[in-house]
């Protein structure tokens, strides 16, 4: 059903006319008029879209027209506005609504095509429905996966979803496939998934993927969960000294070009190009690009250990590394390319570039070398494979070539991908300063409360608190003011939406709630006291009465133990990661700008709005204020 029919469906049900309908919401009779006509289509989540559904409850209460409109939005009957509003703003935003996109990050790029996104989860309410039936828990089904419970709630929440063609759905598939039940519930299990009654483990296997998988996920969201996941897991490598076992002497590895064939081949040739680049005893400028798949690099066990020690070793001893990865790969190749990165970003000076390679290109091309020393260099038929070749080459008029070739892939097809650890705090808030400077709409998936809303007051009480070294706390303390002051200027002219996840009071009381700080932290962990997180809460409301701009959704369950990101239109996406060790990782790239944006839209969907002094949200969030302090 279109927006325009929902509307006309609407009226029908309040049974008045849109003139009225329009002027106890506070719109135009002629914008009413145009949206019946589907000459006027709203964009998803837009002001005009709460104003209108914030009439219609009104309306419905005070025609007694409640039975009507909840038998409408196909919920049981309520007689209370706060309700009939989430109730009516849901049922518009449905898929087949055809509302506009919220928004493109169109400030730098070009507009993409845009798609509706599901009612909710598919994936998540199937999953709910079929644990339900068989009265399975996250523990069995976790121990089953070997994997933690909270990730099972989080798939059900629909915060998370799994690869459609990954291990985690095929496995699921296979718990409840050979799970022992009695035959009136396998009867309401086959009734579930549409297959007819059978006790057979392999047909209820195909049924349960069928159900399970169709409608798929998007993939784009399935990018952003394992991008986000990669960061939020991503361990450090630890230094190992003078690996090598000394210098290297300069004319061990001095031979004259060579051509090398196959994946083997090209890692013993970028195993060459490390260990000469680390022979030259200077200084170099390291450049990496392939768009081979990762296969050339993990099918051999053995390289996967000396790779990174290498590349490590190179870093500790000044060589610059400029990396070119590609974000148009099969999306679980793509996160396992940065995934295997992470570690090494920290290590030295790395510079991170991410692109797009064109999908119809018939040649896969490698371009790595370092300046001065040596180069690889070919390109090949894509799936040539084993007989591929690769140049290994020394001369420097040929370096002088792929390095300008290396610096003209760059300019034209590349964007800054910047990743912020230890050593690199001071660099990090400077970034993280212009990018809250940028202009534009900011939507923010947080593990905790926002900093930008806690008073200043209030975070240099923590601080003190916790005992937080002197010279960190007063520069978080330094930069939180800032941060503060240019949120509230912002929420003058653009819109903030933060998303976060309200704990339990046990948790709470417990001290397991952490405090979110501006910047990579303070290096040492620290938790609200009940009344701390109380004083949080006070403020946050107090904003959402005094800025009409600033909204905030409660997700069922945190997504992540402790991410956060920020999406900023034309500015690009930010992924911050608190604890040990602190990581931050900053982009502007089209296909992985729009990714995180379909993920936050996601959110949205299964998420409750809180509206001022209203509503389920509303009361979610001022209980806290209720709970003993102390």
């Amino acid at each position: 059903m279109l927006f325009c029919e929902k509307v006309d469906n609407l009226l029908r049900a309040l049974a008045v006319p849109r003139a009225v309908l329009a002027r106890e919401a506070g719109l135009d009779a002629s914008l009413v008029s145009r949206f019946m006509k589907g000459e006027r289509v709203p964009s998803r989540f837009s002001p005009q879209l709460e104003r209108l559904a914030a009439g219609a409850a009104a309306l419905a209460v005070q025609q007694k027209r409640t039975r009507e409109v909840c038998a409408l939005c196909g919920i049981s009957h309520t007689e209370e506005a706060p309700l009939l509003f989430d109730a009516i703003y849901a049922w518009i935003h449905l898929e087949e609504s055809g509302l506009r996109p919220q928004r493109a990050h169109q400030a730098k790029e070009p507009a993409r095509p845009q798609r509706a996104l599901p009612r909710g989860d598919v994936f998540a309410d199937r999953l709910e429905a079929l644990m339900t039936a068989a009265s399975v828990s996250n523990v069995q089904l976790a121990r089953y996966l070997n994997a933690d419970a909270a990730l099972i709630g989080r798939y059900r929440a629909g915060v998370r979803s799994p690869a459609p063609s990954g291990r985690i759905v095929s496995e699921i598939c296979m718990y409840f496939s050979m799970l022992k039940c009695a035959p009136e519930e396998r009867a309401a299990l086959c009734a579930l998934v549409n297959t007819p009654y059978t006790e057979d483990p392999e047909t209820f296997f195909d049924a349960v993927r069928v159900f399970l998988k169709q409608p798929g996920i998007a993939a784009e969201r399935i990018l952003a969960d394992a991008l986000l996941e990669t960061v939020d897991l991503s361990v450090p490598v630890q230094a190992r000294g003078n690996a090598a076992g000394g210098p290297i002497p300069a004319g061990a590895y001095m031979q004259p070009a060579q051509i090398y064939t196959g994946n083997e081949g090209l890692r013993a040739a970028a195993l060459r190009l490390l260990r000469e680049t680390i022979a030259a005893g200077r200084p170099a400028a390291l450049y990496l690009y392939t768009e081979l798949p990762l296969s050339w690099m993990l099918e051999d066990d053995a390289f996967m250990e000396e790779w990174p020690r290498l590349m490590r070793e190179a870093l500790l001893r000044g060589v610059s590394v400029r990396l070119v990865l590609n974000f148009d790969r099969d999306i679980s190749e793509t996160v396992r390319n940065l995934g295997r990165w992470l570690p090494l970003l920290r290590a030295g000076d790395l510079e991170t570039y991410c692109c797009v390679r064109l999908r119809d290109r018939r040649f896969n091309f490698t371009l790595m070398g370092a300046e001065g020393v040596a180069g690889v260099a070919s390109f090949s038929v894509t799936g040539a494979g084993a007989s591929a070749q690769y140049l290994f080459v020394k001369d420097p008029a040929v370096l002088e070539g792929l390095g300008a070739q290396f610096l003209t892939l760059l300019r034209n097809n590349c964007a800054r991908l910047c990743l912020f650890g230890a050593g690199r705090e001071r660099e990090y808030l400077a970034r993280l300063s212009a990018f809250e400077r940028a202009p534009g709409d900011t939507d923010v998936l947080l593990h905790a409360l926002s900093h930008y809303t806690m008073p200043y007051e209030l975070m240099q009480s923590i601080l003190a608190r916790a005992g937080a070294d002197k010279g960190a706390a007063e520069e978080t303390l330094r930069y939180h003011e800032v941060s503060a002051k240019r949120t509230m200027k912002n929420l003058a002219q653009y819109n903030i939406t933060d998303f976060i996840s309200l704990p339990s009071p046990e948790e709470l009381k417990n001290g397991g709630v952490a405090v979110s700080f501006p910047g990579l932290g303070i290096g040492k962990d620290v938790y609200y006291t009940p009344a701390e997180y109380a004083a949080h809460i006070r403020v946050t409301l107090r904003l959402l009465r005094e800025f009409p701009r600033y909204s905030v959704f409660l997700l069922p369950q945190p997504p992540y133990r402790n991410i956060n990101v920020m999406v900023r239109q034309g500015a690009g996406t930010l992924i911050s990661r608190g604890g040990d060790p602190a990581l931050a990782v900053l982009f502007d790239h089209l296909s992985l700008n729009g990714a995180v944006t379909d993920y936050m839209d996601m959110l949205r969907l299964r998420s409750v709005r809180v509206y001022p002094g209203r509503g389920q949200g509303y009361a979610q969030m001022w209980r806290f204020l209720q709970e003993p302090k102390g």
